[in-house]
């Protein structure tokens, strides 16, 4: 089965554009659902952690950097060491697997929906995904701070991506590149 017309995995460092593309994605497209990686960490994560607050996890970048008190990390820190540092090193798969199975669920009822999944980050959701033969875009974002030395975000670094968006310029040039891309992506999948 491919779901190179149905999926796309979006991979990229933090802040660098990923779910500015699938914003982008979702307005240029109808029948478009959003799924992350790390929806299944962080519905654990409010479940456990009740001085955890939805905008440490969902929120913006700076709500996300903002340190929780009772746990001295922030929301962001916390899904590191929780989601991989933690339960990934009991079993590697295990928010892979969770993601697989609800984009599963998503295209057995809706079939003509298109998939984006903005957080690719570990080797892991890469071959859980790939015998799906999903479309694997990169973006980068040059001259963006890489300050984070978490294996979460530069596990994939030397993976090499078909299709590549440079975001460069300001949100108006970067939205122009993301609509040219999904453009050319709809042609080649027909």
């Amino acid at each position: 089965m491919s779901w190179a017309n149905r999926v796309i995995l979006v991979h990229g460092k933090k802040r660098s554009g990923k779910d500015a593309f699938a914003e982008i994605l979702s307005e240029s497209l109808i029948r478009v659902r959003r799924f992350a990686f790390a929806d299944p960490l962080k519905e654990d994560l409010l479940r456990r952690f009740p001085m955890v607050m939805q905008h440490n996890l969902y929120g913006t970048n700076e709500e996300k950097e903002e340190v929780i008190p009772e746990l001295g990390m922030s929301g962001r820190k916390l899904m590191q060491v929780y989601g991989t540092d933690m339960m990934s090193s009991l079993w590697l798969p295990v928010w892979a697997n969770a993601a697989l199975e609800k984009v599963k669920a998503c295209l057995e009822q809706n079939p003509n929906h298109v998939i984006v999944v903005p957080d690719l980050r570990r080797t892991v959701e890469l071959h859980t995904f790939q015998p799906y033969r999903p479309t694997m875009l990169k973006i980068v974002r040059p001259g963006k701070a890489d300050d984070d030395d978490h294996s979460s975000e530069n596990e994939l670094n030397d993976h090499k991506f078909s299709d590549v968006i440079m975001n460069t310029g300001n949100l108006w040039e970067y939205e122009e590149k993301c609509l040219k891309w999904i453009n050319e992506w709809a042609k080649r999948k027909g």
